[in-house]
C-alpha cells in the first residue's frame, strides 16, 4: 500500500456527500464533461463497467492529498468509532465545477474540490480504536477532516494489517 488516508464523515454535510457518491456508485457518463479526457480514460479502464465512486475534500485539505503518494492508497472512512466503509484510490484531481455538481458548496461556501475517484468502496465495520493504537495514537483520537499517514505511519498500519490476516488464519 502506497498511503494511507483517514476520513471522518460525521458532519450532516458529509453524510450527505457519502449517501450521494459513496454509498452509492455513479456512471463516469454523468460527470465526463467536466473531466479532462485523460482522467475521464483513466476512470473508464478502472471502471468498466463504466461506474465509479467519488470522495470529495475540501481545498485546505491539499497540504494532505499531497502526501499521497501516485494511486492506490487505502481510504478508511469512519463514522463515530466506527470504520464503516474503505476503498483504495484510482485517482485524484482538483475540479471545483465537478465538486460544485456533485456536492454544491458546503456551510462555509465551500466546495470539497479536491476529488477523489474509487472503482469500489467496501463495506465494514471495524474499530477506529484499533487503527489508533496501531499508530499509537489515544483510542480516543478523533480524526479530522482528511488526514494522510507519514510513510512511517503507513508502513506501522501495514504491520497491523499483516498481522491481523495471520491471526485470522488467511496469510
Amino acid at each position: 500500500m502506497k498511503t494511507v488516508a483517514l476520513q471522518q464523515v460525521s458532519s450532516e454535510f458529509a453524510r450527505k456527500n457519502a449517501g450521494r457518491t459513496l454509498d452509492k456508485s455513479i456512471a463516469i457518463r454523468f460527470i465526463e464533461r467536466y473531466l479532462q479526457p485523460s482522467l475521464k480514460d483513466e476512470l473508464n479502464t478502472a471502471c468498466p463497467d463504466g461506474n465509479v465512486f467519488i470522495w470529495g475534500a475540501k481545498l485546505e485539505r491539499s497540504h494532505q492529498t499531497y502526501k499521497m503518494l501516485g494511486k492506490n492508497s487505502l481510504f478508511l472512512f469512519r463514522q463515530g468509532r466506527s470504520i464503516y466503509q474503505y476503498g483504495v484510490l484510482i485517482e485524484k484531481t482538483i475540479n471545483e465545477e465537478l465538486a460544485e455538481k456533485l456536492w454544491g458548496l458546503d456551510e462555509d461556501g465551500e466546495s470539497w474540490a479536491n476529488v477523489f475517484f474509487f472503482s469500489r468502496i467496501t463495506n465494514t465495520s471495524a474499530s477506529a480504536s484499533k487503527i489508533n493504537a496501531a499508530l499509537k495514537r489515544s483510542d480516543k483520537y478523533n480524526w479530522q477532516g482528511l488526514v494522510v499517514l507519514t510513510l512511517p505511519e503507513t508502513e506501522m498500519l501495514d504491520d497491523f494489517f499483516k498481522a491481523q490476516l495471520k491471526a485470522s488464519g488467511m496469510i
